[in-house]
């Protein structure tokens, strides 16, 4: 028997149990950052540190998990005071780039208005929440559009939140 031909058929079958090509490498890390920062990253619901910090793929993509956690597999969730969640699937263009995720955090650079000079209750604090005003000029509209498109194909923004803001721009029209 030709040698060629043997080890063709040895190597072969070990090239195909080489392990699951759809999951990424389980070798490599990739970092995870938050404006603000500081935020906590969850994986699998379990806090794995805060922003900035470094994940592994199999802290993300394990081979092992327990199974009522399926629906978080492969997600991250940061979380800050103040802030919205972030979750956020991780993608092959995350784990060679990294993950730079901009929370959506309330407004505290609005000045809080007071008619008189008397104590006022505290009331507990709201998210800032932007104001639908009607827009004739559309002038403005094709720069927003090109904006949102950027932040969802940086992974800023989950598909969901894109298309959910792209219509509520296109109805300015």
């Amino acid at each position: 028997m030709n040698l060629k031909y043997l080890s063709t058929l040895i190597v072969l079958p070990l090239i195909g149990c080489s392990g699951n090509s759809l999951l990424p490498s389980q070798s490599g890390s990739f970092k995870v950052d938050s404006a603000p920062v500081g935020a906590s990253v969850l994986v699998l619901g379990e806090a794995m540190g805060q922003t900035p910090m470094l994940l592994t793929t199999s802290e993300v993509f394990p081979h092992s998990f327990d199974h009522d956690k399926q629906h978080l597999y492969g997600r991250i969730q940061l979380s800050h005071p103040g802030c919205e969640p972030f979750i956020t699937t991780v993608s092959s263009r995350i784990i060679s780039d990294g993950l730079n995720a901009r929370l959506k955090c309330r407004d505290t650079n609005q000045p809080q208005q007071q008619t008189d000079m008397s104590p006022q209750p505290t009331a507990a604090p709201q998210m800032a929440t932007p104001i639908a005003t009607p827009q004739t000029n559309t002038t403005g509209l094709k720069p927003r559009l090109q904006q949102l498109k950027e932040l969802f194909e940086e992974g800023l923004i989950s598909e969901e939140d894109y298309a959910a803001k792209r219509r509520q721009i296109l109805e300015e029209l």
